[in-house]
């Protein structure tokens, strides 16, 4: 039996160095996934091949190659189930690195300027490039890849605004 209850997840973030971690996952139709859990940082799921069962805020849908999940700040959150050979890159980003007003003892801000993202993106092209560049930038870290991520990651918060 999977737990209902939500856990808080404690994101480790270099905020000297970058304010986003990447993590690449392979999963098959055996795998669990995570616990339903919340953190403080935005997350977007980033599909390569196969595909998974997003469930979002008591919603679920089906991601697969080139879509993206956008978990918003505080949102339970966990993938449920997935296709064989899935393989999916996890991108947490911690937003209070990006605007002063993040840090307001309010979160109307947050909530207000990322609420109408959707949860789930299928095939966008921009977004597609751009994780693709970031991705890149951060398996690699050439010289200046510090600045080419943060750039990628304005791109990609513009582009998701926009989305909204």
């Amino acid at each position: 039996m999977i737990s209902t209850s939500i856990t808080y997840e404690t994101i480790h973030l270099d905020k000297q160095n970058l304010p986003v971690i990447l993590f690449e996952q392979n999963n098959s139709s055996a795998s669990i996934g995570a616990f339903l859990h919340w953190h403080e940082q935005i997350e977007l799921y980033y599909i390569i091949s196969g595909g998974l069962a997003l469930l979002c805020n008591g919603s679920e849908e089906w991601i697969y190659a080139g879509d993206v999940g956008f978990i918003n700040w505080c949102e339970p959150h966990r993938g449920t189930r997935f296709l064989d050979d899935t393989k999916f890159f996890t991108i947490q980003v911690d937003l209070s690195l990006f605007d002063i007003k993040l840090l307001a003892t309010s979160n109307e801000y947050v909530l207000g300027q990322y609420n109408d993202i959707p949860t789930y993106i299928k095939k966008n092209d921009d977004l597609n490039r751009i994780l693709k560049s970031l991705i890149t930038e951060y398996q690699k870290k050439d010289n200046g890849y510090q600045y080419f991520i943060k750039s990628a990651l304005y791109e990609i918060l513009g582009t998701l605004i926009r989305l909204g």
